[in-house]
C-alpha cells in the first residue's frame, strides 16, 4: 500500500514538473509603444505561426494610454478573419483627436506570434 502511493505521488510530481503552462500571445515587442498623434483609425493585428486551423472565436485585448495618461484596455474584441496558421484583428476607432499609444495587446490563442500587421492614423483635426 506505502509501495503504490509513493509510486501514485512520483507520478503526480513528475506530471506537474512537466507541464507546461498555458501563456496567451503578447504582441510582439518591437511594435509595443507605436504612436498616432490624432489617434488611430484602424489598427489590424496577425496572429501567425500557429498550428492547426484559426478560430474566430479568438479574442485580443488592446491597451491604449491616451495622452500619457494611464493604460486603458479593450477586452474580449473579435477575431475578424480566420485561417489556416493566421487568425486576424481589424479595429476600427473613432477619431479622438489626441495622441494615442499602443501600450500592448494579448490574445487567447497558444502558441504562435501575435504583430501589428498594420495601421491607420487620423490627421491633423485642425489640418486642411
Amino acid at each position: 500500500m506505502k509501495r503504490r502511493l509513493s509510486i501514485a505521488l512520483l507520478a503526480i510530481g513528475l506530471m506537474a514538473a512537466f507541464a507546461v503552462p498555458a501563456v496567451a500571445a503578447e504582441l510582439h515587442e518591437p511594435h509595443q509603444g507605436t504612436v498616432c498623434e490624432f489617434g488611430f483609425k484602424q489598427l489590424h493585428f496577425v496572429h501567425n505561426q500557429h498550428a492547426g486551423e484559426g478560430s474566430l472565436a479568438s479574442t485580443i485585448d488592446v491597451t491604449f494610454s491616451f495622452d500619457g495618461g494611464a493604460p486603458i484596455t479593450a477586452f474580449d474584441l473579435p477575431a475578424t478573419k480566420a485561417n489556416a496558421g493566421t487568425v486576424h484583428f481589424t479595429i476600427d476607432l473613432p477619431p479622438l483627436g489626441v495622441e494615442t499609444t499602443l501600450v500592448t495587446a494579448v490574445d487567447d490563442i497558444v502558441p504562435g506570434m501575435l504583430v501589428l500587421s498594420d495601421y491607420e492614423c487620423y490627421g491633423d483635426p485642425g489640418g486642411s
